[in-house]
C-alpha cells in the first residue's frame, strides 16, 4: 500500500462548508456517477459526504496522506457505504472492488505530477461503459502562490485536459468551464495579493453567491471560469469483420 507524507492543504479546510459548491459540481456529474464510485484523493471526506447525500450507494474513498486518511476513516467509521483506503490509485482496487461505475477526481489531478500516466491507469482499469469525472482548477494565468503552497503542479485549459483524456483512450462527453466570477476573485486575492483563501471567504461566497451564479451560468453559459468539469467514458471495444477495431 502506497502512502505519502502528511498533507496540510488549506484548501481542504477552506472548502469544508462549501455545500452549494459541492452540489454544483455533483450536478455536472450526477447523470454519470452510477451507484458505485471510486473517489481518488478523498482528503478528509468533505466531497465524499456530498456524494453519499446525492445517491452513491458504495464509495471507495482512497486518500494517500496519512493524516487526512485518519480524518477520513474516523468520519465514516461504521458507515457500510464507505470503504476508506490509505493509498494512491492502484489497479488492485478495481480487482477487489469492481465493478465501479465511475472514478472521481475533484481538486486532485492538479496535485499529481504525471497526470497523463494517472489518466492512462484509470482507463486501463475501468470497465467499458464506466465514466471518469474530473474537476480541476482552470487557466495557467491564474496560477498563484496559494496554488503552489497547496501542492498544485498546474492549472488547466479546457482543450489541454480534453487532449490528455483522449490520449489516455477515453471519449470526452462533456467539458466546460464554470465559476466565472470566482476567476476574478481568485486573480485578485490569490494572484495579485498572494493571500490564502480562508474558510470565511469560502463560506460567504458559497452561501451568498453560488446559488445565484449557478442559475446565471446555466442560462447563459460560461466562456471561462476558475474551474472546469470534464466527463469522459471508456467505450466498449468495437467489433468489425476483422475482429476488434
Amino acid at each position: 500500500m502506497n502512502t505519502v507524507n502528511d498533507y496540510y492543504g488549506k484548501d481542504l479546510e477552506a472548502m469544508a462548508k462549501a455545500v452549494n459548491y459541492h452540489r454544483w459540481i455533483i450536478d455536472g456529474f450526477s447523470a454519470y456517477m452510477g451507484k458505485t464510485a471510486l473517489e481518488v484523493g478523498a482528503g478528509n471526506g468533505n466531497f465524499s459526504a456530498s456524494l453519499l447525500d446525492c445517491g452513491i450507494e458504495h464509495l471507495v474513498a482512497c486518500e494517500p496522506s496519512q493524516n487526512m486518511f485518519a480524518l477520513l476513516q474516523s468520519r465514516f467509521a461504521g458507515d457500510a457505504r464507505v470503504t476508506a483506503l490509505n493509498s494512491c490509485l492502484e489497479s488492485s482496487m478495481f480487482e477487489k472492488y469492481a465493478p465501479v461505475d465511475s472514478v472521481i477526481y475533484v481538486n486532485v489531478l492538479e496535485h499529481i505530477e504525471d497526470d497523463q500516466a494517472e489518466l492512462k491507469l484509470v482507463y486501463e482499469c475501468l470497465r467499458p461503459g464506466a465514466h471518469l469525472l474530473v474537476m480541476v482548477p482552470a487557466f495557467p494565468g491564474l496560477m498563484s502562490g496559494f496554488d503552489r503552497r497547496i501542492g498544485h503542479f498546474r492549472r488547466y485549459l479546457l482543450r489541454g485536459l480534453q487532449k490528455k483524456t483522449e490520449k489516455a483512450g477515453f471519449t470526452v462527453i462533456n467539458a466546460r468551464y464554470f465559476d466565472i466570477l470566482g476567476s476574478f476573485i481568485w486573480f485578485f486575492i490569490a494572484k495579485l495579493l498572494d493571500r490564502d483563501i480562508t474558510p470565511g471567504n469560502v463560506h460567504l461566497y458559497d452561501s451568498l453567491v453560488i446559488p445565484i451564479l449557478k442559475r446565471f451560468e446555466k442560462l447563459l453559459g460560461c466562456p471561462f471560469g476558475k474551474n472546469l468539469l470534464l466527463v469522459a467514458r471508456k467505450d466498449p471495444p468495437v467489433f468489425t469483420g476483422n475482429g476488434l477495431a
